[in-house]
């Protein structure tokens, strides 16, 4: 099956990340960033199975050149935050080969980016074989007719009524930003998936192949099922080499949920769908073709089946017949209880029971996406506050520099451990604003983990109990089923002694033919015994 991994991000100055860095890293090249002054060096790197640079029609040819371009891209962005690049990273599908997988990911980023005027790096990697993904980088600014950057965003003043710029009490003008493009949309991120979905599609059906990837999340296919985490590159690479890891665990543990809870409410449907079933037949059936014996509800076919399987043991030996009765009369009576227990009389009663117990089953099923989610953003909390905590010192000292010479010297001597503050700090302000990143707030979140685990398994029991009554539940169906059978099987041997006594008696009636006469009176004739005369004798009567 193919799959629908297709995650978007930004490369900010923000988080530490550069462009000429993660073209590197995107490529397996040895690139030189001309901001920092650093050889960006990922020549080592294996599974680049390809790398290509997609270009616009007005974009220069230098740019063809990766260091050219995305220096270029971190020279015209002055800010401290900016935005570098936008990185995509699907999943290719490995049904197909490889020369398809090259052609699905340079026609998707035609279409859907360099024919809107996006600059595309792209590659492919694969280092096991095993999982392709293509990586794509693209640029967030327009370029002119004469390839310069333009900006991304303009400032547009508000007018009155007159036509009169709006003056606030500052003395400034009213004004807002404009973005130039629409590449920041959200509403992109919905059309990208949907155009990787389409042309994936295609190369599945040109291969032959019968799966189609539905980038859909579940509950818009209308699949009743938690979605599971992606677990990422550090985590995957660790469970290949058997370390057990937190996402890991938690997959392990939202499959068997959703193994657990697809087994309960297919089973619930399909018990509705046989109980749907059995009252069809008996509307379906006239009361003048149903015998008064003939059962209607559950408690009927119990009582039914007790007498048929006493008229099958009616030439036993007495103590074999007892035996027998004795082991059906156990059946049926825990049979029902159970209908007791539940106070089902009719087979509408019965749907009804079924209805109320896939009703108390579905929200469990929320609980645990909710438990996952929090899980999730826990586990994401944790770490980063981690990182925080140990990387904080240094960056309250960085904040202590205020002359410009002293605080760039500081940031080169601790320019990673700051990058990672910076980032954990962004990580962090996603979920928690304004909150005490120590020691206590650690074993909080720690605290609060570990209680939504025990959550996780007091569900456990919950579901057993859901597959108890499931299973004495259908108990009924083994006697109904066997019943219905039985009764067809004696109808089909009445029917077919009727026909064979309705074709004697249309025989009897039937007009001898003359042939058959003839041959009658021939069949008598030889029965019986006529005394012959001698050719001698025959002769003397004849000469008298």
């Amino acid at each position: 099956m193919p799959c629908p991994h297709f995650s978007i991000s930004i490369a900010s100055r923000a988080t530490g990340s550069g462009a000429v860095a993660s073209a590197a890293y995107q490529s397996g090249e040895r690139l030189y960033s001309d901001s920092d002054q650093v050889e960006k060096n990922y020549s080592h790197k294996r599974g680049i199975e390809y790398a290509e640079i997609l270009l616009p029609e007005n974009a220069p040819e230098e740019f063809k050149d990766r260091n050219t371009l995305w220096n270029s891209v971190e020279e015209v962005e002055k800010q401290y935050n900016a935005q570098l690049a936008r990185k995509i990273v699907a999943a290719l599908p490995r049904e197909i080969p490889r020369e398809d997988q090259i052609e699905l990911l340079r026609s998707f980023c035609q279409e859907a980016f360099v024919d809107q005027g996006m600059c595309a790096d792209i590659a492919i990697h694969d280092t096991d074989g095993n999982n392709p993904h293509g990586h794509i980088m693209l640029t967030m600014r327009p370029m002119d007719e004469n390839g310069r950057w333009l900006p991304k965003s303009r400032k547009v003043y508000e007018y009155d009524e007159d036509g009169n710029k709006i003056r606030l009490p500052s003395g400034n003008y009213k004004c807002h930003k404009e973005n130039t493009t629409d590449w920041n949309e959200q509403s992109n991120a919905e059309k990208w998936r949907h155009a990787w979905e389409v042309k994936t599609n295609y190369f599945l059906e040109k291969n032959g192949i019968e799966d189609r990837l539905d980038m859909r999340s579940y509950e818009r296919q209308g699949i009743d099922k938690i979605p599971q985490h992606h677990m990422g590159p550090a985590a995957t690479q660790m469970e290949k080499r058997g370390i057990h890891t937190f996402i890991g665990d938690l997959n392990r543990e939202i499959q068997k949920i959703n193994e657990r809870l697809n087994k309960i409410l297919d089973a619930i449907e399909k018990a509705k769908v046989w109980v749907s079933e059995q009252m069809a037949q008996l509307k379906s059936l006239e009361k003048d073709e149903r015998m008064s014996t003939d059962p209607v509800t559950p408690r009927d076919y119990l009582m039914r089946y007790m007498d048929e399987r006493a008229e099958e043991r009616s030439d036993w030996k007495s103590s074999s017949k007892l035996k027998g009765t004795v082991n059906d009369f156990e059946e049926v009576r825990q049979t029902l209880d159970v209908l007791t227990k539940y106070k089902i009389i009719t087979f509408s009663d019965y749907d009804k029971v079924l209805s109320k117990l896939r009703d108390q089953a579905l929200p469990y099923r929320e609980v645990m996406r909710e438990n996952r989610g929090r899980l999730h953003v826990l586990s994401d909390v944790s770490k980063a506050a981690k990182v925080m905590l140990e990387t904080k010192p240094i960056h309250n000292e960085y904040r202590k520099h205020y002359f410009k010479s002293s605080k760039e010297k500081y940031w080169k001597e601790h320019e990673k451990d700051l990058k990672r503050f910076m980032k954990a700090e962004k990580e962090v302000s996603k979920f928690i604003k304004n909150s005490p990143y120590d020691t206590l707030y650690l074993d909080k979140l720690e605290n609060e983990t570990k209680e939504l685990q025990t959550m996780n398994e007091r569900i456990k029991p919950k579901l057993d109990e859901f597959d108890e009554k499931i299973a004495e539940l259908r108990k009924t169906e083994k006697f109904v089923n066997w019943v219905d059978k039985k009764i067809e099987a004696k109808k089909r041997e009445a029917d077919e002694a009727a026909m064979k006594a309705r074709e004697a008696a249309h025989k009897k009636e039937q007009p001898v033919s003359l042939r058959e006469r003839i041959d009658a009176l021939q069949r008598q004739e030889r029965t019986v015994d006529v005394p012959r005369r001698s050719h001698r004798s025959h002769s003397y009567d004849m000469e008298r």
